[in-house]
């Protein structure tokens, strides 16, 4: 039997509860899992999706600056939870997505070098020292400070020459969160070396800003078992962040290949296409960015990707959704038959 285990209440894309509708899907959410004392079915597919209710809980409780100190513990806290109670109430269960894989790509440095070592290019790494910094930033070398553990465009800060943004808040004293996911404006706080002293501090990633010459633009791929599902670029015109949960604006794939021509276009897609096969993951957002030379480079990954964008936004989500669907059900045909 196939399993769908959500929150309907905090998924604003509905994933959850489109998915719970196909047939032969048995819905659940993490308040019903973590209530269950037996077991449930020991031969169970199981498609999850991001726990909103035990992550809120556990890991994101507005107490810590967003994406830093003990995210990363509670972040693995919240996977052993996970590992261990589905394990219990579903023993033996195949998974569109392991719940270690979240615990993997969330952890922005670990994943960058899970990368680099099977040799997939990468952003270059930036010592988190403030000499080094400036020395790079004079040479006009664009740099991204990063939340170690942060997603959907939030805790990043970008540095120029001449301009310094961050979308985190500064009262002057203290780096705060926003208390919303999205629209983390930015706010210029150029020159300003007590707030990069303190974020230095933090468990934050140091990496040089690779941007196209013509303007800023990253490019997002879903990978259903395997294939590219859905590909688009984002960009932004007043911000540093092309996330679209942060006011970026999709680019389409037509506008994408005539920006970049189709050998480079093809090259990017190539690397996006072996991050996805590295990784193992069922289903799969990896990002992309490309250097002022054309080079592409992954940028991150995610296990729970946002499924259809723009114009046909509710089409390619049906479509990627039955197709986890379809692929899962024969998962467990081919199960049955062993």
């Amino acid at each position: 039997m196939l399993y769908s285990i959500g929150a309907c209440d905090v998924d604003s894309e509905k994933q959850f509860e489109k998915f719970s509708g196909y047939e032969r899907v048995i819905s659940m959410t993490y308040k019903d899992l973590f209530k269950s004392k037996k077991t449930i079915d020991n031969r169970a597919a199981l498609m999850l999706f991001f726990p909103y209710n035990p992550w809120n809980e556990i890991v994101e409780n507005k107490q810590d600056i967003y994406g830093v100190g003990t995210f990363g513990r509670n972040i693995r806290k919240l996977k052993t939870k996970m590992c261990n109670k589905l394990e219990e109430v579903f023993p033996n269960a195949t998974y569109v997505n392991h719940p270690n894989l979240f615990a993997l790509e969330r952890d922005k440095k670990l994943m960058k070098e899970v990368l680099k070592r099977n040799g997939i290019s990468v952003a270059p790494s930036i010592p988190k020292d403030i000499s080094v910094i400036d020395e790079e930033l004079n040479k006009g070398t664009i740099i991204f400070v990063k939340a170690r553990y942060g997603s959907m465009g939030k805790g990043i800060t970008r540095l120029s020459k001449d301009k310094w943004f961050t979308n985190y808040k500064y009262d002057g004293i203290n780096i705060q969160n926003h208390e919303q996911d999205g629209g983390w404006e930015s706010i210029d706080i150029t020159n300003n070396y007590s707030f990069l002293e303190k974020l230095l501090k933090e468990d934050i990633i140091v990496e040089k800003g690779l941007e196209a010459p013509d303007f800023k633009f990253d490019i997002r791929g879903v990978f259903v078992y395997g294939k590219l599902r859905e590909i688009y670029g984002r960009t932004t015109k007043n911000s540093h962040i092309t996330n679209l949960s942060q006011g970026g604006t999709e680019l389409e794939y037509e506008f994408l290949e005539k920006v970049l021509g189709k050998t480079k276009l093809a090259q990017g897609i190539n690397e996006m296409q072996k991050t996805c096969n590295l990784i193992c993951a069922n289903l799969i957002g990896v990002d992309l960015i490309y250097d002022n030379e054309l080079n592409p480079y992954i940028l991150e990954v995610n296990s729970f990707p946002g499924l259809g964008h723009g114009k046909k936004e509710k089409e390619i989500q049906s479509k990627i959704l039955r197709e986890v669907h379809f692929s899962i059900e024969n998962d467990i045909l081919m199960k049955s038959l062993n």
